[in-house]
Parts: C-alpha cells; sequence; structure tokens
C-alpha cells in the first residue's frame, strides 16, 4: 500500500502533529501536578520548572506547524474545484430531482407523527414531549434495520441517501407506524 503526496501531509497535520501536541499537554499537566505541597525542593523546582517551559514550547511549535500546514497544504485542497465521478453524480439533476421528490414525500408521510423540519433529505420529527424518542430509535434499528437518530429527548431525525427512493421512504414509514405508542 502506498500513500499518495496528500495522504502524507494528512497524517502530518492530523496525526503526528495533534499526537504530539497532546503529549505534551499531557505532559505539562503532569508536571503541574508534581509541583504539588510535600514534594517541592530548590532543585525539584528549577527541574520541573525546565521541563515545563520544554512542553510549552512543543506544544506551541506543535500548534504553529499545526495551523500552516493546515492553512497552506491541507485547506486549499478543499478550495479546489471539483472534478472526478463522484462530483459529476453529485451534480446530476436527476439525482437532485429524486432527492427533492422523496424528501417531500417523506415529509409530507412524516407529519402525522408530529412537527416536522429539516432541509432536503435531513428530515427532523419533533414528537409529543411524553413520547421516548431513543426509544424509537432503538426499535427502528433493532427490529427493522433502520438507522435514524434521537437528537433531542423526543426528536427524531433521518438522514437517507440522495438515492433514496418513495419506496423506501414507504418502508420507514411502515415501520415507524409499528414501533410509535399510540
Amino acid at each position: 500500500m502506498s500513500l499518495t503526496d496528500r495522504e502524507w501531509w494528512a497524517i502530518i497535520h492530523g496525526m503526528i502533529l495533534g499526537a504530539i501536541f497532546l503529549l505534551a499537554f499531557a505532559g505539562g499537566i503532569a508536571e503541574f501536578w508534581s509541583l504539588r505541597e510535600g514534594e517541592l525542593t530548590e532543585a525539584g523546582i528549577a527541574k520541573r520548572t525546565r521541563r515545563l517551559e520544554i512542553g510549552t514550547w512543543v506544544m506551541a511549535a506543535a500548534a504553529w506547524l499545526t495551523v500552516a500546514t493546515g492553512s497552506y497544504i491541507v485547506y486549499p485542497w478543499y478550495r479546489e474545484e471539483p472534478d472526478g465521478p463522484r462530483f459529476d453524480l453529485l451534480a446530476d439533476p436527476e439525482l437532485q430531482s429524486n432527492a427533492n421528490d422523496v424528501a417531500l414525500h417523506f415529509s409530507a408521510q412524516l407529519a402525522q407523527f408530529g412537527a416536522v423540519q429539516g432541509r432536503g433529505l435531513m428530515i427532523g420529527v419533533e414528537l409529543e414531549p411524553e413520547i421516548d424518542a431513543k426509544q424509537i430509535v432503538s426499535e427502528l434499528l433493532l427490529d427493522h434495520r433502520i438507522i435514524a437518530n434521537a437528537t433531542g429527548p423526543s426528536t427524531l431525525r433521518f438522514l437517507p441517501p440522495l438515492i433514496a427512493t418513495n419506496e423506501d421512504a414507504d418502508r420507514v414509514l411502515e415501520a415507524l407506524t409499528q414501533v410509535f405508542p399510540r
């Protein structure tokens, strides 16, 4: 397996520099802990102070290197014009039209369970306060293999893929009808 330049820079930016920062931070906390009363001598304070200075410089250097690699190497890749088959698929007007149709169909049917909010296929339903959204989510997953999210005590969120069909939405609605307390 070989990594591209972008993958190497992502590893350096996200994992290596992040790990160095976290290790230096953890070392700093440990050194502060060692400065508690009873373990303080003049030589110990000098030694610990020096280690705290080194740790602070390492944290600062790691933070600035993370900012520099992120700002000048990694971030510009996200600003590039999209190309390739994935972006062609997302720009497909038929896919967008299908997603809008499914969202309208799904939202209209979900209204029977509560107040519907959302944008596109990210749809939320605010249930009655006495209905436990977490219980409904677990029953949908365990009994019907449908993934939903309880984003509040009585709020369900659905986020189907862009290729979902009205039949998929109807399957979710049928399962929701079965697990919904009446």
